[in-house]
């Protein structure tokens, strides 16, 4: 499980809606979107090498959002607000890769998750990296590149999102 926050503020060219709410061109919206992300994924290891294996990833990815707009008409001053909370589940395929070496104490794996339905397209590229100088304790550095494009039309009617999203990070581990 993951989590971010983003805030964003910008005068809309064309009318929007958010949860039954209209903002007419020209209003100048701001947007807090609080996300929670929960992966679940099993790898089925489907070559197996000394070192190294290839495997095929199925799961399921659930974005938890809770999006919050505010608009201010620029001519008339008129305010709105609108909430909107739910999930996108996103079923997880792809493949990935990983290694082992110095019995263990550097373990690595990339991977490349993927789906197209309905004319919407979603992709999550990823590696991670860790160093166990201990047996129980480590460190660990990762990346991670997600983008969802779902036009207009494709999946629902009225519904249009697109998510760009990179992260980097570092951290501590303890191994069990």
């Amino acid at each position: 499980m993951d989590e971010q926050d983003y805030k964003g503020a910008n005068f809309i060219n064309r009318k929007i809606t958010v949860s039954g709410q209209d903002y007419n061109a020209g209003a100048y919206v701001t947007t807090d979107l609080k996300m929670k992300n929960y992966t679940f994924n099993w790898t089925i290891r489907a070559l197996k090498f000394e070192h190294a294996w290839i495997g095929i990833d199925l799961g399921a990815r659930v974005w938890d959002m809770d999006l919050k707009a505010i608009g201010v008409e620029a001519l008339s001053g008129v305010s709105a607000t609108a909430i909107e909370q739910f999930p996108i589940p996103i079923p997880q395929l792809g493949l990935s890769v990983g290694f082992q070496a110095i019995d263990g104490a550097v373990i690595g794996k990339a991977y490349y998750h993927t789906l197209v339905y309905s004319g919407a397209k979603y992709h999550r590229v990823g590696a991670d990296l860790r160093y166990f100088p201990l047996k129980w304790l480590g460190v660990r550095a990762f990346m991670d590149q997600e983008a969802f494009d779902v036009p207009k039309g494709s999946i629902q009617d009225d519904l249009e999102i697109r998510l760009d999203r990179n992260g980097a990070g570092f951290g501590v581990m303890v191994r069990f």
